[in-house]
């Protein structure tokens, strides 16, 4: 099979499964994809969902340990369209996901186009950022995640992207020493687990230089208006019925409730 033609085979499988199908086996058992042809699959599938302008992005495995796990020798990334990004406070239908994780994250506002490559200084200077959480999802089969999983299968799935939740208001992100913010994640009032900012690349600021510098490789730029949600401060719980507060020293807070 030609590469076109496996990284088009995916594409459709994946597909099939966002308009509700089941499912399906990851790449690791039909032959890992090389990395590029990972993200062209990530990039098949956002195309024929949302279109070609991402409403937002995610940054994974932003710990060596998390790398360690897929394989990987950097962070990953992912695409998110409108309908994935959800205002703090709203519902979501455990029945529209598969196995979803919460992940406390703190989520940028880009105020201005960022530089290709952008320093860690012009991130500060040019984003606003916000409480939040990410909600990673999978759409390859026996995902909770599984032995063998590699960073190709993790890519090709747009980097397991759900949903992001996200406070409306936010803070300049120049005005906290953001390695140094403490997230609390709570459940239905009880807390669940504690991290710092520094657990994010030592700062999530360079999470998102990173991903700006990722995105160049492909001609693409972190426009104004685009959310990043930078990584977790510490290893996800799975969701649960019930409501999910993550909060921020100086930032706020932000909520969902699983129904």
């Amino acid at each position: 099979m030609s590469q076109h033609a496996r990284i088009e085979r995916e594409a459709q499988r994946l597909l099939g499964v966002h308009a509700g199908g089941a499912p399906v086996p990851a790449l690791h058992e039909e032959g890992e994809l090389e990395l590029a042809d990972a993200y062209a699959v990530q990039r098949r599938v956002f195309g024929e969902l949302h279109g070609s302008s991402p409403a937002g992005y995610k940054v994974s495995l932003v710990a060596p340990e998390h790398r360690a796990a897929f394989g990987a020798s950097e962070p990953t990334c992912g695409r998110l369209g409108e309908s994935q990004l959800v205002p703090s406070g709203r519902t979501i239908a455990m029945s529209s996901l598969f196995h979803p994780l919460v992940e406390p994250e703190l989520v940028f506002r880009v105020r201005r186009d960022l530089s290709p490559n952008a320093s860690a200084d012009e991130v500060r200077e040019s984003c606003d950022v916000m409480a939040g959480m990410e909600i990673p999802d999978s759409r390859w089969r026996g995902w909770s995640p599984v032995p063998g999983q590699t960073v190709g299968d993790l890519v090709a799935d747009a980097s397991f992207a759900g949903r992001v939740v996200h406070a409306e208001v936010g803070v300049p992100a120049a005005s906290l020493d953001l390695s140094a913010v403490v997230g609390e994640l709570r459940h239905d009032g009880v807390v669940i687990g504690t991290g710092r900012g520094d657990a994010v690349m030592g700062d999530p600021v360079l999470a998102v230089a990173w991903l700006s510098g990722m995105v160049a490789r492909g001609g693409e730029i972190l426009r104004a208006g685009v959310l990043v949600a930078s990584g977790t401060f510490f290893y996800p719980p799975s969701a649960e019925p019930g409501t999910y507060t993550a909060s921020y020293t100086g930032i706020g807070h932000a909520s969902v409730t699983f129904a």
